[in-house]
């Protein structure tokens, strides 16, 4: 949806290249003349034209620095990293000699994106129609480059540990080679402006929130939405300021068109602690590729309001809570934020509550049945107040401060799990009346291989009235360090399960003897290595929770760790001819939308419905002897071919295929560019072989196999047994969700874990859906790791972050569990960059696997346009998520 400059440019070169201005649809004769090669020519020479005011403009606006594709689009102005929003819509040829050319070209619109630029073409006609319409398009983009793409006047940042000093202030921010998993310091994977990058010191958990702000303050996005057609902005005012970078995005929907933003200014903050690894080569650093930023708090234009408890339909959040910040919560939001699970299951929950003072509560915890627990602090947390966190968190790249969105009382305790392993765990008790507690509590994750109480939501869920109970794994540290596993297995059995068990229970009874009272029912929510660890509880402990939200699993953790490691002996290193870059994988995203896009779901929106459908045809890339825009060589092109399959171990289907459409945020966030997968290098030098020389790069079958044969030792950190008969017979309730562009985890893997228990368990869909709802969610990357959450309707309410949506799945899972009523889907919202404040681009259902969301028609922001299809077949898996002969490894 962007203006795209460079992608038209791009355009332009591809369409000089297949000669195709003369086709006469008419007649389907070619009529290229000697005058079509002058205007060729003439392109090209426009096409260098455009690229260097680009390069001299500097802009912010989604452009990447090299001229290329645009690798990511549709983010707030006022965020890190670009969403994964559409990549482009150049049409390749179509093989007769014609070229379809994206209207949202002529469109100011970088096309694809979320929301829709019109999926409208040019008709084909004679050589001087066609040349006529190439060259407006080219001096139409020239004046939308002179009159939006102002000067990048920058004000300096302040050096942040949490990475690329520029990445608030471009629509991308700056990932180091390595990305998350890999060496920093390498070259750099920029989009936009602000290519250079500070050298991280830490690697911040990407749960984290964002330290207080300091004083330096960064430049403006403005973002100008204009009507399809439009060549320029109808109010460029914005950009006479200095210091303000201004965008256009053109929607095609039919819903009214949001006003220009208020400018907001950022600020850059830095944060204090110590180094951490980076789990990337020896002595390397990384930029923190943490978008969103990481190193930016952020301020929304005036009128946002926050909210918090449940959120009503009609309030917006204006503190980042799923990222970012401690912001102070309104009284008047949190007094107006209202709770759609039934106020007769709150009161009856509550009604019974007896308050413990706070301040004595630590004397009265000696008992906690087996378990050897030392309370340390219990502390009276007002609503509001900047809390920092312990220094053993904040040291290792985990929050280093919070705000509780309610008055709490904040309890701390230490767990000895074995003889040599410890857990510190908090429980937030809701206690400014009598009423605060809901009556219930929800445990939270870790994710990756962190040690991270899980602020950020511990923060959020508390704010809905929960009893929040978060713990560190059994150690300290960030998502992508595992150097804690070395000679450490206590701790992988810890961060496997034991940790999470403890914490429940104890958690539990910490409820019952603060409010005299038990809670009614018990949660949990978590997404990533966290989606497994709501797994591995209904696995393994089916009675320490009523209901369960496991959002993009990584489960089947060793085969993972496998897959993600072999991509790099697929791509090779930066200068591998085997190597693709970000522009080559945004090339790769051109044709896959272009066969897999609205030829299969009817909507030309940037957005693969459902990706298991399309069966992508590589030979459509032009191919060439060297790398050139918009072509790749055959080697390359047997790189993509390779990157899309399944890996096995012998005949073994090991783990499914990343999916069409994830793999620029993949190279994004480090799995296509080379880099050395961090989680999986030290998981194999701790956990598998307590042997700090393993290099990752020679990782094969044998070492696949020794990482399994370990699972039981490690505590079954896979947690991929297929058998919930306990869970299913206790009645409890598990929601599951997937985004079908996630670039860390195939986005099929939850699809698969969910055949995996209907053939394991011999139930059919509906005898599954009285226990297990599994959720594909279109467009929508990992966990928002990196700031990039996707193109889709994401936002469901899974985080404080995604609280404004219309629809909620925490609520969604209270009713199911205490009401009965079942869900059948997901209403996803996706919000006008991102931002709450600037309302809804559009909605969409995301139906219950396994039904399909099918598009049936009208206007396809609207989720009345879309209804759900029951997949006949849902249960073949041969060759795609499970082995030749059904069954799973």
């Amino acid at each position: 949806m962007r203006v795209d400059a460079s992608l038209a440019a791009l355009f332009l070169s591809g369409l000089a290249g297949a000669h195709s201005f003369g086709y006469n649809s008419t007649n389907g004769t070619n009529s290229t003349s000697s005058g079509n090669h002058q205007v060729i020519s003439q392109l090209q020479k426009e096409i260098q034209e455009l690229r260097q005011k680009l390069a001299d403009a500097g802009s912010s606006c989604d452009i990447n620095g090299n001229g290329g594709l645009n690798s990511g689009s549709a983010t707030s102005p006022w965020e890190g990293s670009a969403s994964a929003t559409g990549y482009g819509s150049i049409q390749p040829s179509n093989g007769q000699g014609s070229s379809h050319v994206s209207q949202a070209s002529a469109a100011t619109s970088g096309a694809g994106s979320a929301g829709g630029a019109s999926p409208s073409t040019y008709q084909q006609g004679t050589p001087s129609s066609v040349s006529t319409q190439v060259t407006t398009i080219t001096n139409q983009y020239s004046t939308v480059v002179s009159t939006i793409y102002v000067t990048n006047t920058l004000a300096p940042a302040a050096s942040s540990a949490y990475g690329s000093a520029a990445a608030s202030n471009a629509g991308a921010s700056s990932y180091g080679s390595a990305a998350i998993n890999g060496p920093g310091g390498a070259s750099s994977v920029a989009s936009g402006a602000g290519s250079a990058s500070v050298a991280s010191t830490k690697t911040p958990d990407y749960y984290a929130p964002l330290p207080p702000a300091s004083t330096s303050t960064a430049a403006s996005t403005v973002t100008i939405i204009v009507t399809a057609g439009q060549s320029a902005p109808a109010n460029s005012g914005a950009a006479s300021s200095a210091g303000v970078d201004t965008c256009t995005e053109t929607y095609a929907g039919s819903g009214t068109i949001p006003s220009q933003p208020a400018s907001t200014s950022m600020a850059v903050s830095s944060s204090s602690g110590s180094a951490s690894s980076v789990n990337g080569e020896a002595g390397s650093s990384s930029s923190a590729p943490y978008g969103f930023a990481n190193s930016t708090t952020r301020s929304y234009p005036t009128g946002s309001a926050a909210s918090s408890g449940f959120v009503s339909k009609t309030s917006i959040q204006s503190s980042s809570l799923g990222t970012a910040v401690s912001a102070s919560i309104s009284s008047t939001a949190t007094a107006n934020a209202t709770s759609s699970i039934s106020s007769s299951a709150k009161a009856s929950s509550t009604a019974a509550a007896n308050l413990t003072d706070c301040s004595s509560l630590c004397s009265t915890l000696t008992k906690f049945n087996d378990w050897d627990v030392t309370p340390e602090t219990c502390t009276q947390l007002k609503a509001g107040t900047l809390v920092n966190t312990p220094s053993g968190q904040s040291s290792v790249g985990c929050a280093a401060s919070f705000t509780p969105e309610i008055d709490v009382c904040q309890v701390t305790l230490n767990i000895k799990t074995s003889g040599t392993a410890n857990t510190y765990m908090e429980v937030w008790l809701p206690n400014a009346n009598s009423s605060s507690w809901n009556g219930r509590t929800m445990s939270t994750d870790n994710g990756g291989l962190n040690g991270c109480v899980h602020y950020v939501d511990m923060q959020y869920v508390s704010g809905m009235g929960f009893a929040a109970i978060g713990d560190n794994a059994g150690h300290n540290g960030s998502s992508f360090d595992g150097t804690w596993t070395m000679n450490n297995n206590e701790a992988v059995v810890d961060w496997a399960w034991r940790a999470r068990h403890a914490s429940v229970d104890i958690g539990k009874q910490l409820v019952n003897q603060f409010y005299s009272k038990a809670a009614d029912y018990s949660y949990y929510i978590g997404c990533s290595a966290g989606g497994a660890q709501g797994l591995q509880s209904a696995q393994k402990f089916p009675n320490d929770f009523d209901g369960i939200i496991s959002g993009s699993s990584a489960n089947d953790f060793n085969h993972l760790q496998d897959w993600s490691a072999h991509f790099r002996q697929i791509t090779g290193a930066t200068g591998n001819d085997t190597f693709l870059s970000i522009n080559d994988w945004t090339t790769v995203q051109t044709y896959i939308l272009a066969q897999c896009d609205e030829p299969l779901d009817g909507v030309a929106d940037g957005i693969l419905e459902d990706p298991t459908l399309c069966q992508f045809n590589v030979s459509a890339i032009p191919v060439c002897g060297a790398t050139t825009s918009g072509c790749l060589t055959a080697t390359q092109i047997d790189t993509v071919e390779q990157v899309f399959k399944p890996l096995y171990n012998g005949n073994n289907l090991i783990y499914p295929a990343l999916l069409y459409g994830a793999q620029v945020d993949a190279f994004r966030l480090g799995l296509l560019s080379g880099s050395i997968q961090g989680i999986a290098q030290d998981f194999f030098r701790g956990a598998v072989y307590n042997d700090s020389s393993f290099n990752i790069l020679n990782i094969g079958p044998a070492d696949w196999n020794r990482a399994d044969q370990l699972d039981n030792l490690h505590g079954n950190p896979s947690a991929f047994n297929g058998d919930l008969s306990g869970f299913s017979g206790a009645g409890k309730k598990l929601m599951m969700y997937h985004g079908m562009a996630d670039p860390m985890t195939s986005g099929t893997n939850s699809q698969r874990y969910y055949q995996k228990v209907a053939a394991t368990m011999g139930l059919s869909n509906t005898e599954i859906d009285n226990f297990m709802r599994f959720y594909r969610i279109s467009g929508m990357a990992h966990c928002g790791v990196g700031g990039i959450s996707g193109a889709g309707a994401w936002m469901f309410g899974q985080s404080g972050l995604a609280a404004p949506a219309t629809d909620n799945i925490v609520t969604n899972l209270v009713d199911w569990v205490e009401s009965g009523a079942a869900p059948d889907s997901l209403l996803g919202t996706k919000f006008w960059y991102d931002t709450p404040s600037m309302g809804i681009e559009f909605e969409r259902r995301h139906c219950r696997y396994p039904y399909r969301t099918t598009y049936t028609g009208g206007d396809s922001t609207k989720p009345d346009s879309w209804t759900c299809d029951f997949i006949e077949n849902w249960q073949d898996c041969e060759g795609v998520t499970c082995n030749a002969d059904g069954t799973f490894t």
